[in-house]
Protein backbone atom coordinates (compact mmCIF):
# COMPACT_ATOMS: atom_id res chain seq x y z
CA UNK A 1 0.00 0.00 0.00
CA UNK A 2 0.95 3.31 0.83
CA UNK A 3 4.79 4.04 1.42
CA UNK A 4 6.76 5.97 3.73
CA UNK A 5 6.59 6.41 7.46
CA UNK A 6 4.73 9.56 7.39
CA UNK A 7 1.92 11.19 5.75
CA UNK A 8 0.61 14.42 6.32
CA UNK A 9 -3.21 14.83 6.06
CA UNK A 10 -6.37 17.39 6.39
CA UNK A 11 -9.36 16.14 4.86
CA UNK A 12 -10.07 18.84 3.01
CA UNK A 13 -6.85 17.90 0.95
CA UNK A 14 -8.30 14.67 0.73
CA UNK A 15 -12.14 14.93 0.24
CA UNK A 16 -12.77 18.22 0.63
CA UNK A 17 -16.08 17.39 3.11
CA UNK A 18 -17.32 20.58 3.20
CA UNK A 19 -18.49 19.75 -0.32
CA UNK A 20 -19.96 16.01 0.38
CA UNK A 21 -21.87 14.40 -2.09
CA UNK A 22 -23.57 10.75 -1.68
CA UNK A 23 -22.15 9.88 -5.46
CA UNK A 24 -18.42 10.31 -4.34
CA UNK A 25 -18.97 9.04 -0.87
CA UNK A 26 -20.79 5.92 0.65
CA UNK A 27 -23.54 5.94 3.16
CA UNK A 28 -23.46 2.59 4.27
CA UNK A 29 -26.69 1.63 7.03
CA UNK A 30 -24.55 -0.82 9.29
CA UNK A 31 -26.48 -2.82 11.35
CA UNK A 32 -28.66 0.00 11.78
CA UNK A 33 -31.37 2.35 10.59
CA UNK A 34 -29.39 5.33 11.68
CA UNK A 35 -27.61 7.08 8.61
CA UNK A 36 -24.20 7.07 8.84
CA UNK A 37 -21.39 8.25 6.75
CA UNK A 38 -17.82 5.97 6.65
CA UNK A 39 -15.15 7.61 5.17
CA UNK A 40 -11.61 5.61 5.40
CA UNK A 41 -8.70 7.42 4.61
CA UNK A 42 -6.04 4.94 2.23
CA UNK A 43 -3.05 4.41 4.59
CA UNK A 44 -0.75 1.16 5.47
CA UNK A 45 -0.53 0.24 9.13
CA UNK A 46 2.85 1.47 9.13
CA UNK A 47 2.29 5.00 8.37
CA UNK A 48 2.41 7.49 10.57
CA UNK A 49 -0.91 10.11 9.87
CA UNK A 50 -0.64 13.70 11.38
CA UNK A 51 -3.67 15.63 10.95
CA UNK A 52 -3.77 19.43 10.88
CA UNK A 53 -7.42 21.12 10.01
CA UNK A 54 -10.39 19.45 9.88
CA UNK A 55 -13.01 21.16 8.29
CA UNK A 56 -16.85 20.24 8.76
CA UNK A 57 -19.93 21.79 7.16
CA UNK A 58 -23.43 21.90 7.62
CA UNK A 59 -23.72 18.75 5.29
CA UNK A 60 -23.43 16.70 8.62
CA UNK A 61 -27.24 17.52 9.54
CA UNK A 62 -28.44 14.70 6.79
CA UNK A 63 -26.14 12.17 9.30
CA UNK A 64 -26.59 10.69 12.34
CA UNK A 65 -23.09 9.63 12.70
CA UNK A 66 -20.26 10.26 10.72
CA UNK A 67 -16.75 7.71 10.97
CA UNK A 68 -13.72 8.73 9.75
CA UNK A 69 -11.40 5.44 9.83
CA UNK A 70 -7.39 5.06 9.09
CA UNK A 71 -5.57 1.97 9.52
CA UNK A 72 -2.41 3.34 10.48
CA UNK A 73 -0.68 2.62 13.73
CA UNK A 74 0.63 6.26 14.76
CA UNK A 75 -1.74 8.95 14.54
CA UNK A 76 -0.82 12.83 15.53
CA UNK A 77 -3.10 16.06 15.55
CA UNK A 78 -1.04 19.28 15.64
CA UNK A 79 -0.76 22.39 13.50
CA UNK A 80 -4.70 22.69 13.34
CA UNK A 81 -7.94 22.89 14.96
CA UNK A 82 -11.51 21.49 14.05
CA UNK A 83 -13.62 23.75 11.63
CA UNK A 84 -17.06 24.57 10.72
CA UNK A 85 -18.33 25.55 7.34
CA UNK A 86 -14.17 27.15 7.40
CA UNK A 87 -14.54 28.52 10.95
CA UNK A 88 -12.66 27.32 14.11
CA UNK A 89 -14.97 25.74 16.50
CA UNK A 90 -14.69 27.07 19.72
CA UNK A 91 -13.30 23.72 22.37
CA UNK A 92 -13.00 26.74 25.28
CA UNK A 93 -16.18 26.64 26.79
CA UNK A 94 -16.83 22.89 26.75
CA UNK A 95 -20.61 23.09 27.77
CA UNK A 96 -23.78 23.48 26.03
CA UNK A 97 -25.44 25.71 28.56
CA UNK A 98 -23.11 28.23 28.30
CA UNK A 99 -23.52 28.81 24.69
CA UNK A 100 -22.00 26.67 22.89
CA UNK A 101 -24.30 24.39 20.79
CA UNK A 102 -22.22 23.57 18.15
CA UNK A 103 -19.50 21.66 19.95
CA UNK A 104 -22.17 19.49 21.23
CA UNK A 105 -23.72 18.77 18.26
CA UNK A 106 -20.30 17.96 16.49
CA UNK A 107 -19.00 15.90 19.49
CA UNK A 108 -22.44 13.46 19.17
CA UNK A 109 -21.72 12.86 15.59
CA UNK A 110 -18.33 12.47 14.67
CA UNK A 111 -15.76 9.43 15.96
CA UNK A 112 -12.43 9.18 14.43
CA UNK A 113 -12.26 4.86 14.57
CA UNK A 114 -8.50 4.26 14.88
CA UNK A 115 -8.53 -0.20 15.66
CA UNK A 116 -4.62 -0.27 14.71
CA UNK A 117 -3.10 2.67 15.99
CA UNK A 118 -0.53 1.89 19.13
CA UNK A 119 0.01 5.78 19.70
CA UNK A 120 -2.33 8.93 19.30
CA UNK A 121 -0.92 11.90 20.33
CA UNK A 122 -2.54 15.42 20.72
CA UNK A 123 -0.45 18.37 20.65
CA UNK A 124 -2.40 21.82 21.96
CA UNK A 125 -5.60 20.62 19.44
CA UNK A 126 -8.78 20.92 20.23
CA UNK A 127 -10.54 17.24 19.00
CA UNK A 128 -13.99 17.39 18.53
CA UNK A 129 -15.54 13.94 18.53
CA UNK A 130 -15.29 10.81 19.76
CA UNK A 131 -12.09 8.91 19.49
CA UNK A 132 -11.44 4.95 19.47
CA UNK A 133 -8.45 3.47 19.34
CA UNK A 134 -8.48 0.74 21.80
CA UNK A 135 -4.87 -0.75 21.34
CA UNK A 136 -3.40 2.58 21.46
CA UNK A 137 -1.74 5.34 24.53
CA UNK A 138 -3.32 8.41 23.81
CA UNK A 139 -0.61 11.33 24.87
CA UNK A 140 -1.48 15.24 24.82
CA UNK A 141 -0.08 18.37 25.75
CA UNK A 142 -2.68 20.77 26.49
CA UNK A 143 -5.54 21.44 24.37
CA UNK A 144 -8.49 18.56 24.97
CA UNK A 145 -10.99 15.53 23.99
CA UNK A 146 -14.42 16.36 23.46
CA UNK A 147 -16.00 13.67 23.26
CA UNK A 148 -15.65 9.65 23.88
CA UNK A 149 -11.94 7.96 24.49
CA UNK A 150 -11.69 4.51 24.13
CA UNK A 151 -7.86 4.15 24.59
CA UNK A 152 -5.55 1.30 25.89
CA UNK A 153 -3.48 4.26 28.22
CA UNK A 154 -3.59 7.97 28.45
CA UNK A 155 -0.78 10.34 29.64
CA UNK A 156 -2.17 13.98 30.22
CA UNK A 157 0.11 17.09 30.09
CA UNK A 158 0.22 20.41 30.54
CA UNK A 159 -3.27 20.91 31.12
CA UNK A 160 -4.62 17.93 28.75
CA UNK A 161 -8.45 18.15 29.23
CA UNK A 162 -11.16 15.43 28.40
CA UNK A 163 -15.33 16.68 28.06
CA UNK A 164 -17.44 13.55 27.76
CA UNK A 165 -19.85 14.36 25.10
CA UNK A 166 -22.39 11.59 24.24
CA UNK A 167 -22.67 9.98 21.02
CA UNK A 168 -26.17 10.28 19.28
CA UNK A 169 -25.73 6.11 19.07
CA UNK A 170 -24.59 5.30 22.44
CA UNK A 171 -22.88 2.14 23.13
CA UNK A 172 -24.86 0.55 19.93
CA UNK A 173 -21.31 2.55 18.28
CA UNK A 174 -19.23 -0.24 20.01
CA UNK A 175 -20.86 -3.15 18.26
CA UNK A 176 -20.31 -2.12 15.06
CA UNK A 177 -17.82 -3.77 12.74
CA UNK A 178 -16.50 -1.15 10.86
CA UNK A 179 -14.66 -3.05 7.74
CA UNK A 180 -11.69 -1.45 6.59
CA UNK A 181 -10.04 -4.35 4.77
CA UNK A 182 -11.16 -5.36 1.50
CA UNK A 183 -9.17 -6.44 -1.45
CA UNK A 184 -8.85 -6.70 -4.86
CA UNK A 185 -7.07 -9.53 -6.68
CA UNK A 186 -6.06 -9.53 -10.21
CA UNK A 187 -5.27 -12.64 -12.21
CA UNK A 188 -3.58 -12.05 -15.41
CA UNK A 189 -3.23 -14.70 -18.51
CA UNK A 190 -2.29 -14.81 -21.86
CA UNK A 191 -5.67 -14.35 -24.09
CA UNK A 192 -4.64 -17.26 -26.04
CA UNK A 193 -2.90 -20.27 -24.06
CA UNK A 194 -4.29 -19.29 -20.43
CA UNK A 195 -0.67 -18.71 -19.71
CA UNK A 196 -0.21 -16.63 -16.51
CA UNK A 197 2.00 -13.16 -17.20
CA UNK A 198 4.05 -11.66 -14.99
CA UNK A 199 4.84 -7.74 -15.16
CA UNK A 200 1.69 -6.53 -15.74
CA UNK A 201 1.75 -2.95 -14.20
CA UNK A 202 -2.01 -1.62 -12.44
CA UNK A 203 -2.44 1.01 -10.52
CA UNK A 204 -5.27 1.61 -8.48
CA UNK A 205 -6.99 4.64 -8.19
CA UNK A 206 -10.31 6.48 -6.04
CA UNK A 207 -13.21 7.21 -8.15
CA UNK A 208 -13.00 10.71 -7.15
CA UNK A 209 -11.95 13.93 -9.51
CA UNK A 210 -8.37 13.54 -10.52
CA UNK A 211 -8.05 10.12 -9.63
CA UNK A 212 -5.51 10.05 -6.94
CA UNK A 213 -3.64 6.90 -6.94
CA UNK A 214 -4.10 4.96 -4.15
CA UNK A 215 -1.36 2.31 -5.24
CA UNK A 216 0.91 0.27 -7.92
CA UNK A 217 1.79 -2.69 -8.65
CA UNK A 218 3.29 -5.69 -10.89
CA UNK A 219 1.66 -9.24 -11.31
CA UNK A 220 4.66 -12.05 -10.30
CA UNK A 221 5.48 -14.94 -11.47
CA UNK A 222 2.12 -16.74 -11.17
CA UNK A 223 0.12 -13.69 -13.05
CA UNK A 224 -0.99 -12.28 -9.37
CA UNK A 225 -1.63 -8.95 -7.93
CA UNK A 226 -3.54 -8.28 -4.97
CA UNK A 227 -4.33 -4.31 -3.56
CA UNK A 228 -5.08 -5.22 0.66
CA UNK A 229 -6.49 -2.92 3.29
CA UNK A 230 -9.09 -1.44 1.14
CA UNK A 231 -12.30 0.79 2.10
CA UNK A 232 -15.18 -0.19 1.40
CA UNK A 233 -15.91 2.27 -1.67
CA UNK A 234 -15.15 3.20 -5.34
CA UNK A 235 -11.94 3.05 -7.23
CA UNK A 236 -10.53 2.72 -10.70
CA UNK A 237 -7.94 0.28 -11.87
CA UNK A 238 -6.50 0.83 -14.49
CA UNK A 239 -3.47 -1.36 -16.40
CA UNK A 240 -0.65 0.89 -16.80
CA UNK A 241 1.48 -1.13 -18.34
CA UNK A 242 1.30 -4.72 -19.90
CA UNK A 243 3.62 -7.85 -19.71
CA UNK A 244 6.84 -7.93 -21.97
CA UNK A 245 5.95 -8.87 -24.90
CA UNK A 246 1.96 -8.50 -24.49
CA UNK A 247 -0.13 -5.10 -25.73
CA UNK A 248 -2.63 -3.63 -23.38
CA UNK A 249 -6.63 -4.47 -24.22
CA UNK A 250 -8.55 -1.92 -25.75
CA UNK A 251 -10.21 -1.60 -22.30
CA UNK A 252 -7.48 -1.37 -19.85
CA UNK A 253 -9.13 1.01 -17.16
CA UNK A 254 -12.08 -0.98 -14.99
CA UNK A 255 -14.22 0.78 -12.35
CA UNK A 256 -14.43 -1.36 -9.10
CA UNK A 257 -17.03 -0.64 -6.00
CA UNK A 258 -16.21 -2.17 -2.75
CA UNK A 259 -19.30 -2.19 -0.73
CA UNK A 260 -19.77 -3.88 3.01
CA UNK A 261 -23.80 -3.80 2.56
CA UNK A 262 -24.72 -6.99 0.85
CA UNK A 263 -27.86 -5.46 -0.70
CA UNK A 264 -25.30 -2.81 -2.76
CA UNK A 265 -22.80 -4.82 -4.43
CA UNK A 266 -22.35 -3.54 -7.44
CA UNK A 267 -18.94 -5.59 -8.26
CA UNK A 268 -18.60 -8.69 -6.35
CA UNK A 269 -15.56 -9.95 -6.88
CA UNK A 270 -13.04 -12.78 -5.49
CA UNK A 271 -10.47 -12.69 -8.28
CA UNK A 272 -10.80 -10.63 -11.46
CA UNK A 273 -9.54 -12.20 -14.44
CA UNK A 274 -7.73 -10.06 -17.10
CA UNK A 275 -6.51 -11.38 -20.27
CA UNK A 276 -3.92 -10.08 -22.76
CA UNK A 277 -3.11 -10.40 -26.20
CA UNK A 278 0.58 -11.16 -27.59
CA UNK A 279 2.29 -8.01 -29.23
CA UNK A 280 2.08 -8.60 -32.82
CA UNK A 281 4.41 -6.96 -35.25
CA UNK A 282 4.79 -6.23 -38.98
CA UNK A 283 8.69 -7.34 -40.07
CA UNK A 284 9.70 -5.73 -43.99
CA UNK A 285 12.06 -7.33 -45.87
CA UNK A 286 14.10 -5.79 -49.10
CA UNK A 287 15.07 -7.90 -51.38
CA UNK A 288 18.48 -6.90 -53.23
CA UNK A 289 20.71 -7.23 -55.86
CA UNK A 290 24.55 -8.75 -53.87
CA UNK A 291 26.92 -6.03 -56.41
CA UNK A 292 24.30 -3.53 -57.14
CA UNK A 293 22.69 -2.62 -53.72
CA UNK A 294 20.70 -0.11 -55.36
CA UNK A 295 18.52 -2.61 -57.70
CA UNK A 296 15.50 -4.34 -55.89
CA UNK A 297 14.38 -7.79 -56.99
CA UNK A 298 10.89 -8.59 -57.16
CA UNK A 299 9.27 -12.09 -57.68
CA UNK A 300 11.30 -13.71 -54.95
CA UNK A 301 9.11 -16.53 -53.27
CA UNK A 302 9.69 -17.35 -49.66
CA UNK A 303 8.31 -19.78 -47.07
CA UNK A 304 8.15 -18.51 -43.38
CA UNK A 305 8.55 -20.78 -40.41
CA UNK A 306 8.63 -19.49 -36.92
CA UNK A 307 10.60 -21.83 -34.22
CA UNK A 308 8.41 -23.82 -31.38
CA UNK A 309 10.40 -23.96 -28.42
CA UNK A 310 8.33 -26.43 -26.79
CA UNK A 311 9.14 -28.92 -29.50
CA UNK A 312 12.79 -26.92 -30.79
CA UNK A 313 12.04 -26.77 -34.24
CA UNK A 314 10.85 -24.51 -36.88
CA UNK A 315 7.00 -24.78 -37.87
CA UNK A 316 5.79 -23.97 -41.45
CA UNK A 317 3.72 -20.53 -40.71
CA UNK A 318 3.58 -19.24 -44.19
CA UNK A 319 4.52 -20.11 -47.65
CA UNK A 320 4.37 -18.54 -51.12
CA UNK A 321 5.50 -15.28 -49.60
CA UNK A 322 6.64 -12.97 -52.70
CA UNK A 323 8.38 -9.40 -53.28
CA UNK A 324 6.61 -7.05 -55.32
CA UNK A 325 8.32 -5.00 -57.94
CA UNK A 326 10.15 -2.56 -55.14
CA UNK A 327 11.74 -5.41 -53.55
CA UNK A 328 9.59 -5.84 -50.60
CA UNK A 329 7.76 -8.05 -48.64
CA UNK A 330 6.46 -7.73 -45.51
CA UNK A 331 5.46 -10.75 -42.88
CA UNK A 332 2.60 -9.68 -40.95
CA UNK A 333 1.48 -10.22 -37.34
CA UNK A 334 4.25 -11.67 -35.93
CA UNK A 335 4.69 -13.14 -31.91
CA UNK A 336 7.88 -12.44 -30.11
CA UNK A 337 10.19 -15.12 -31.19
CA UNK A 338 12.54 -16.85 -33.33
CA UNK A 339 12.20 -17.08 -36.88
CA UNK A 340 13.34 -18.59 -40.45
CA UNK A 341 12.58 -17.34 -44.06
CA UNK A 342 13.46 -20.15 -46.55
CA UNK A 343 14.29 -18.59 -50.03
CA UNK A 344 11.71 -20.87 -52.50
CA UNK A 345 12.14 -19.45 -55.84
CA UNK A 346 14.90 -16.63 -56.89
CA UNK A 347 14.13 -13.16 -59.09
CA UNK A 348 14.47 -14.69 -63.06
CA UNK A 349 18.26 -14.92 -63.65
CA UNK A 350 19.35 -14.78 -59.39
CA UNK A 351 20.88 -17.85 -57.92
CA UNK A 352 19.46 -20.04 -54.97
CA UNK A 353 22.00 -21.58 -52.84
CA UNK A 354 20.73 -25.04 -51.37
CA UNK A 355 18.60 -24.34 -48.28
CA UNK A 356 18.78 -20.02 -48.62
CA UNK A 357 17.84 -19.17 -45.21
CA UNK A 358 17.50 -16.19 -42.95
CA UNK A 359 17.16 -16.25 -39.38
CA UNK A 360 15.56 -13.63 -37.68
CA UNK A 361 14.88 -12.55 -34.05
CA UNK A 362 11.65 -10.64 -33.02
CA UNK A 363 12.11 -9.01 -30.30
CA UNK A 364 8.99 -7.65 -27.24
CA UNK A 365 9.42 -4.64 -28.34
CA UNK A 366 9.35 -5.80 -31.87
CA UNK A 367 12.72 -4.66 -33.09
CA UNK A 368 14.81 -7.50 -35.37
CA UNK A 369 18.15 -8.12 -34.56
CA UNK A 370 19.40 -8.11 -37.99
CA UNK A 371 17.02 -4.97 -39.29
CA UNK A 372 18.69 -2.30 -40.59
CA UNK A 373 17.26 1.18 -40.70
CA UNK A 374 14.08 -1.06 -39.71
CA UNK A 375 14.22 -3.17 -42.74
CA UNK A 376 15.59 -6.98 -43.20
CA UNK A 377 17.69 -7.10 -46.42
CA UNK A 378 17.87 -10.27 -48.22
CA UNK A 379 20.71 -10.77 -51.07
CA UNK A 380 20.72 -12.68 -54.32
CA UNK A 381 23.65 -13.22 -56.76
CA UNK A 382 23.19 -13.10 -60.42
CA UNK A 383 23.57 -16.38 -61.60
CA UNK A 384 26.90 -17.06 -63.87
CA UNK A 385 27.94 -16.16 -67.27
CA UNK A 386 30.27 -16.89 -69.24
CA UNK A 387 32.44 -14.77 -71.91
CA UNK A 388 34.76 -16.27 -74.43
CA UNK A 389 37.06 -14.56 -76.89
CA UNK A 390 37.70 -16.12 -80.62
CA UNK A 391 41.17 -15.24 -81.79
CA UNK A 392 43.03 -15.88 -84.70
CA UNK A 393 45.37 -18.56 -83.66
CA UNK A 394 48.34 -17.18 -84.91
CA UNK A 395 48.01 -13.66 -84.70
CA UNK A 396 45.92 -12.60 -80.83
CA UNK A 397 45.29 -9.60 -81.47
CA UNK A 398 42.75 -10.35 -84.59
CA UNK A 399 39.33 -10.97 -83.51
CA UNK A 400 37.34 -13.24 -85.26
CA UNK A 401 33.30 -12.68 -85.29
CA UNK A 402 30.46 -15.71 -86.84
CA UNK A 403 31.96 -18.42 -84.58
CA UNK A 404 29.04 -20.85 -83.45
CA UNK A 405 28.62 -23.00 -80.30
CA UNK A 406 26.24 -25.18 -78.70
CA UNK A 407 26.29 -24.93 -74.75
CA UNK A 408 25.94 -28.58 -73.25
CA UNK A 409 25.44 -29.15 -68.92
CA UNK A 410 26.30 -32.39 -67.69
CA UNK A 411 23.94 -34.32 -66.06
CA UNK A 412 24.83 -35.74 -62.81
CA UNK A 413 22.18 -38.36 -62.64
CA UNK A 414 22.58 -39.84 -66.47
CA UNK A 415 26.44 -39.07 -66.44
CA UNK A 416 25.75 -37.21 -69.94
CA UNK A 417 25.95 -34.17 -70.76
CA UNK A 418 22.36 -32.41 -72.21
CA UNK A 419 22.31 -29.48 -74.92
CA UNK A 420 20.87 -26.10 -73.14
CA UNK A 421 21.34 -24.15 -75.60
CA UNK A 422 22.74 -23.65 -79.58
CA UNK A 423 23.77 -20.77 -82.02
CA UNK A 424 25.98 -18.70 -79.41
CA UNK A 425 27.82 -16.58 -81.92
CA UNK A 426 30.98 -14.53 -81.51
CA UNK A 427 30.21 -10.52 -82.55
CA UNK A 428 32.54 -8.42 -84.27
CA UNK A 429 34.89 -8.11 -81.41
CA UNK A 430 35.05 -12.00 -81.50
CA UNK A 431 33.10 -11.87 -78.52
CA UNK A 432 30.37 -14.16 -77.25
CA UNK A 433 28.71 -14.06 -73.63
CA UNK A 434 25.89 -16.85 -72.03
CA UNK A 435 24.18 -15.95 -68.56
CA UNK A 436 21.90 -17.38 -66.18
CA UNK A 437 24.17 -20.41 -65.71
CA UNK A 438 23.91 -22.11 -62.46
CA UNK A 439 26.45 -24.20 -60.55
CA UNK A 440 27.48 -27.33 -62.51
CA UNK A 441 29.56 -28.26 -65.46
CA UNK A 442 29.81 -27.30 -68.68
CA UNK A 443 31.10 -27.84 -72.29
CA UNK A 444 30.98 -25.43 -75.51
CA UNK A 445 31.26 -27.05 -78.52
CA UNK A 446 32.16 -25.23 -81.92
CA UNK A 447 29.70 -25.69 -84.56
CA UNK A 448 30.79 -23.43 -86.91
CA UNK A 449 33.83 -21.90 -87.55
CA UNK A 450 34.73 -18.10 -88.49
CA UNK A 451 34.85 -16.91 -92.11
CA UNK A 452 38.41 -18.37 -93.28
CA UNK A 453 39.01 -20.50 -90.56
CA UNK A 454 38.90 -24.84 -89.95
CA UNK A 455 37.09 -26.03 -87.69
CA UNK A 456 38.81 -28.71 -85.89
CA UNK A 457 35.73 -31.55 -85.11
CA UNK A 458 34.47 -31.67 -81.91
CA UNK A 459 36.35 -29.40 -80.56
CA UNK A 460 35.36 -28.80 -76.87
CA UNK A 461 35.81 -26.28 -74.30
CA UNK A 462 35.03 -27.65 -70.68
CA UNK A 463 34.08 -25.19 -67.55
CA UNK A 464 33.12 -25.53 -64.03
CA UNK A 465 30.60 -22.85 -62.02
CA UNK A 466 31.64 -23.52 -58.41
CA UNK A 467 30.02 -21.90 -55.35
CA UNK A 468 32.83 -20.75 -52.57
CA UNK A 469 32.38 -21.45 -48.97
CA UNK A 470 30.12 -17.96 -48.42
CA UNK A 471 27.65 -19.68 -50.58
CA UNK A 472 28.57 -17.25 -53.59
CA UNK A 473 28.98 -18.48 -56.84
CA UNK A 474 32.75 -18.12 -58.40
CA UNK A 475 32.41 -16.67 -61.84
CA UNK A 476 34.71 -18.54 -64.11
CA UNK A 477 37.63 -17.01 -66.02
CA UNK A 478 37.26 -15.63 -69.77
CA UNK A 479 37.75 -18.55 -72.18
CA UNK A 480 40.46 -17.77 -74.77
CA UNK A 481 39.82 -19.50 -77.93
CA UNK A 482 41.66 -19.97 -81.52
CA UNK A 483 41.23 -20.94 -84.79
CA UNK A 484 43.51 -21.73 -87.78
CA UNK A 485 43.23 -20.26 -90.96
CA UNK A 486 42.09 -22.08 -93.74
CA UNK A 487 45.04 -23.50 -95.88
CA UNK A 488 45.80 -22.16 -99.65
CA UNK A 489 47.31 -23.44 -102.13
CA UNK A 490 49.07 -21.38 -105.36
CA UNK A 491 49.08 -22.92 -108.37
CA UNK A 492 51.15 -21.90 -111.27
CA UNK A 493 50.89 -23.46 -115.07
CA UNK A 494 54.27 -23.33 -117.18
CA UNK A 495 55.61 -24.38 -120.09
CA UNK A 496 57.48 -28.10 -119.56
CA UNK A 497 60.60 -26.80 -121.52
CA UNK A 498 60.74 -23.42 -120.25
CA UNK A 499 59.65 -22.68 -116.86
CA UNK A 500 59.94 -19.27 -117.16
CA UNK A 501 56.94 -19.53 -119.65
CA UNK A 502 53.56 -19.24 -117.96
CA UNK A 503 50.08 -20.30 -119.76
CA UNK A 504 47.13 -19.58 -119.03
CA UNK A 505 43.60 -21.03 -119.38
CA UNK A 506 44.67 -24.52 -117.98
CA UNK A 507 41.63 -26.20 -116.08
CA UNK A 508 41.78 -28.12 -112.89
CA UNK A 509 39.74 -30.04 -110.63
CA UNK A 510 40.43 -30.82 -106.94
CA UNK A 511 39.64 -34.02 -105.18
CA UNK A 512 39.57 -34.82 -101.41
CA UNK A 513 40.37 -38.28 -99.72
CA UNK A 514 37.40 -39.33 -97.83
CA UNK A 515 38.53 -42.20 -95.28
CA UNK A 516 35.01 -43.33 -94.59
CA UNK A 517 34.81 -44.40 -97.96
CA UNK A 518 38.06 -45.03 -99.14
CA UNK A 519 38.40 -42.48 -102.10
CA UNK A 520 38.92 -39.29 -103.27
CA UNK A 521 35.48 -36.92 -104.18
CA UNK A 522 35.31 -33.69 -105.89
CA UNK A 523 35.64 -30.83 -103.86
CA UNK A 524 36.07 -27.74 -105.85
CA UNK A 525 36.36 -27.49 -109.91
CA UNK A 526 36.26 -24.63 -112.58
CA UNK A 527 39.92 -24.05 -111.22
CA UNK A 528 41.45 -22.13 -114.04
CA UNK A 529 44.75 -20.69 -114.59
CA UNK A 530 45.24 -17.02 -115.03
CA UNK A 531 47.08 -14.79 -117.94
CA UNK A 532 49.81 -15.32 -114.79
CA UNK A 533 49.33 -18.86 -115.25
CA UNK A 534 48.19 -18.67 -111.83
CA UNK A 535 45.65 -19.89 -109.92
CA UNK A 536 44.75 -19.64 -106.13
CA UNK A 537 42.95 -22.48 -104.16
CA UNK A 538 41.95 -21.36 -100.66
CA UNK A 539 39.68 -22.29 -97.88
CA UNK A 540 41.26 -25.95 -97.89
CA UNK A 541 40.70 -28.12 -94.68
CA UNK A 542 43.11 -30.21 -93.20
CA UNK A 543 43.35 -33.34 -95.08
CA UNK A 544 44.94 -35.18 -98.62
CA UNK A 545 44.06 -33.56 -101.94
CA UNK A 546 44.32 -34.34 -105.19
CA UNK A 547 44.65 -31.76 -108.32
CA UNK A 548 43.28 -32.99 -111.63
CA UNK A 549 44.02 -30.90 -114.60
CA UNK A 550 41.33 -31.97 -116.76
CA UNK A 551 42.00 -29.19 -119.87
CA UNK A 552 45.45 -27.97 -121.03
CA UNK A 553 46.22 -24.54 -122.35
CA UNK A 554 45.69 -24.05 -125.72
CA UNK A 555 48.55 -25.35 -127.97
CA UNK A 556 49.33 -27.67 -125.73
CA UNK A 557 48.47 -31.40 -124.41
CA UNK A 558 47.60 -32.86 -121.14
CA UNK A 559 50.89 -34.50 -119.55
CA UNK A 560 50.70 -38.52 -119.29
CA UNK A 561 50.27 -38.26 -115.46
CA UNK A 562 47.46 -34.93 -115.48
CA UNK A 563 47.26 -35.88 -111.48
CA UNK A 564 49.06 -33.87 -108.52
CA UNK A 565 49.15 -35.28 -105.04
CA UNK A 566 49.41 -32.92 -101.87
CA UNK A 567 48.49 -33.37 -98.30
CA UNK A 568 47.33 -30.18 -95.72
CA UNK A 569 48.32 -30.96 -92.14
CA UNK A 570 46.36 -28.96 -88.80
Amino acid sequence: MLGGTSKRVALSDISNLRTLDQEEYLNENIDTDKRILVYTIQCAETDSLIFSDIDFGSYINDYELIIINAAAEKIEFKNGAILYNGSVVNTSIPRIYEGNELIGLLASKIVFNFPNATEVNLENYGLIGSLLAPNALVSGSGGSINGMLVANSLNQQNGKELHAFALAMGEDLLKLELKSDCSISIQKTDADTGQALAGAQFVLCADTAGSPVIDSGITDKNGLLSFSQLAPGHYKLIEDSPPPGYILPSEHEWLISLINNSERIDFEMEIIHIQNARAKYDVEFLKLDYDNRSRRLGNAVFSLYHYDEDEQEYKLIADSLTSDAQGLLTASELFPGRYRLLETSTPSGYYLPEDYITDFIVDISGNVDIAEDGVVKIYNQQLASISLIKHDHTDAAELLPGAEYDLYHYNTATHEYDKLSSGHTTDIHGELSIGSLQPGSYKLVETKAPDGYYLVPETEIAFTIEVGSDKRIIEPAVINATNKKLAKVQLYKVDSADADLFLAGAEFILYKYVHDIEDYVVCRSGIVSDENGSALIDALTPGDYKLVETKCPLGYILPDNPQTFFTISI
